[in-house]
């Protein structure tokens, strides 16, 4: 299916009501998917089409929110971890404490999900602050993106 703002929009073959596409963002792809769980398919497109039009915004409330709720956690459980030395011992790693500005930074957002009539979920690579896993921030209040829940995953 062609969509204005998305372009090709493809079904999910193995999850039913599920779709995705890539979109052109700050000279990088993102994957936005879309869940219209109960909605209709278009009604869920109208809500992709206004964040996506709206991700400059949303992108640094979700950076703001993403340390907001996520720094302590790194700077006390993450930043100091072992890995291997190749030789059958282990090596200590101490990263440095961050401050919510260098947090943010690190993040680079690789994925928008809009589900039903407009939850948003935006997803950042880590920048390897949590071995790896997503930062993922969801609003529960569609665009006003101020019902906030971030944590991280994978």
């Amino acid at each position: 299916m062609k969509t204005p703002i998305l372009g090709d929009l493809e079904a999910d073959e193995h999850i039913p009501n599920f779709y995705s596409a890539v979109f052109k963002y700050r000279d990088r792809d993102l994957t936005v998917c879309l869940d219209p769980d109960d909605a209709e398919l278009d009604v869920t497109l109208g809500a992709a089409r206004k964040g996506l039009l709206d991700l400059e915004r949303i992108e640094q409330i979700a950076r703001r929110e993403a340390s907001s709720r996520l720094l302590k956690t790194y700077n006390e459980s993450w930043r100091e971890y072992q890995e291997s030395d190749g030789k059958g011992g282990w090596e200590q790693i101490l990263n440095p404490m961050l401050e919510a500005h260098e947090f943010e930074s690190r993040l680079t957002l690789m994925s928008v999900t809009v589900s039903g009539e407009g939850d948003i979920s935006l997803g950042f690579h880590d920048g390897d602050l949590f071995a790896g896993h997503v930062v993922e921030v969801n609003s529960l209040d569609g665009l006003v993106f101020e019902d906030l829940n971030a944590g991280i995953s994978g």
